[in-house]
């Protein structure tokens, strides 16, 4: 070999890792915790339908149970079916404790797997919160250098670290935390009465491209949860059309759903298996959200390629909650904290090949939406009674679909979760998924 094909060898193998090390990917945050009677059908199955969207991969949120690492072994298992399918650990540091060596030691028992997860060659690590954690040292910086990332890279493994420490801020975030690697940011919802914006986002950028770092960026659906003792709701009407045109705006180095599968806070997109948290049953069951997918699936696409496909198909997706915010309940949960925020609305997002009209029957009304070829969304405020939504097009009803569940402000929940549906029409496989019913 030559020295000016060496050369050129040298720089396309340098080129295509810098490509491979920049692309974009998605993950979705799936609670190991919610996994206690699954096993490696159940978890080819998520992965399956995962892969079918374009997810690249799950975090798999992982706490100290002690069957925990039965399924993790099974997830891990289940993978290797699907060898383009990655996963990583996101310790969740709410409930790990302060013990080090079980972090340590599930990197050294999984860096190697085929499946797991690499970036730029490293096996990336991530958390749920931890940002309190110091492991006994003076700050949490070194704590987490001096008993997580220095044990492993003695052992012969080089951790890519990009944790969620959410509660320090994104201001001067890797400045003060040279252990990271980059930030991972739980935000994913405004704290007050607006819709997350990208002001967050844009600091963890300009501090990660200033100091060679990396930003995984959050997007979520919904946010509702009513335990007795966490009972809240964060603005989500119009929440995931809007967060994913931010994403793709932004284009961030990788990108994690919350979530694949946490059903306490209404915020899952998978289907509903595995065990749910006590109690959460009450606002879950008949609440499924893979409705949500084929979007996803569109927009994924569009934040991998950097520009928005050509819809090949029809596909109207609409969520709505089904009883007014100031619905009274003989509920002995208190109505969630900010129920005021919530937008008593339907929204319809509708891929079209070509431009239609949307109709929403709802309340005694009918409300007509002219819709232009690609992504549209729209709201209409809602009343008591079915939701119907049909497809238009040149005066002919192509389609139409009646929600799962009426709007009534009877009954004795404050149920804020969303009831989301979901139908195609046109010959394009693009777009498609196959549900898993539970």
């Amino acid at each position: 070999m030559t020295k000016n094909s060496s050369l050129f060898l040298i720089f396309l193998i340098g080129t295509l890792f810098i490509l491979q090390a920049s692309s974009q990917s998605v993950f979705a945050h799936y609670m190991m915790g919610n996994s206690y009677p699954s096993d490696v059908g159940n978890f080819a199955n998520n992965i399956r339908l995962a892969s079918s969207i374009g997810i690249d991969g799950f975090a798999l949120n992982i706490g100290p149970d002690d069957w925990m690492a039965d399924r993790i072994s099974k997830m891990f298992n289940a993978a290797t079916q699907f060898p383009n399918f990655r996963l990583f650990i996101s310790f969740d540091m709410a409930v790990m404790g302060g013990n080090p060596i079980v972090l340590t030691n599930y990197m050294q028992q999984y860096c190697n797997h085929p499946n797991y997860f690499k970036y730029q060659g490293r096996c990336f690590a991530s958390t749920f919160a931890g940002e309190s954690q110091t492991f006994g040292e003076g700050n949490v910086n070194d704590g987490w250098q001096r008993h997580f990332k220095d044990p492993l890279q003695a052992a012969g493994i080089n951790v890519f670290f990009v944790p969620s420490w959410t509660a320090l801020g994104p201001v001067n975030m890797f400045e003060n935390h040279p252990v990271l690697d980059g930030a991972f940011s739980w935000a994913a919802w405004a704290s007050d009465n607006q819709y997350k914006n990208t002001d967050e986002d844009n600091i963890y950028i300009d501090g990660a491209r200033r100091n060679g770092k990396i930003y995984m960026a959050p997007v979520s659906p919904w946010f509702f949860t009513h335990f007795s003792y966490k009972n809240w709701i964060d603005k989500s009407e119009a929440l995931y059309p809007k967060r994913w045109e931010e994403i793709v705006s932004f284009r961030p180095e990788l990108v994690e759903i919350i979530t694949w599968n946490d059903y306490g806070e209404s915020h899952y997109i998978g289907p509903i298996d595995g065990a749910l948290p006590d109690g959460s049953e009450k606002w879950v069951h008949g609440f499924d959200h893979q409705a949500w997918l084929g979007m996803t699936a569109y927009y994924i696409q569009a934040y991998k390629s950097g520009s928005y496909p050509t819809v090949q198909k029809d596909q109207i997706t609409f969520w709505y909650r089904t009883h007014s915010k100031n619905a009274r309940r003989d509920d002995v949960v208190a109505p969630p904290d900010n129920a005021d925020w919530a937008e008593d609305t339907i929204v319809v997002h509708a891929l079209l090949t070509s431009p239609a009209q949307v109709t929403v029957q709802n309340g005694g009304q009918t409300t007509t939406f002219d819709g232009n070829a690609g992504r549209n969304t729209w709201q209409v405020n809602f009343g008591e009674g079915n939701v119907i939504v049909a497809l238009i097009r040149n005066g002919q009803t192509l389609a139409s679909k009646q929600g799962d569940k009426p709007i009534t402000n009877g009954g004795s929940l404050y149920n804020f979760n969303a009831c989301v549906n979901s139908f195609e029409y046109g010959n394009g496989n693009n777009l498609s998924f196959r549900a898993i019913r539970a």
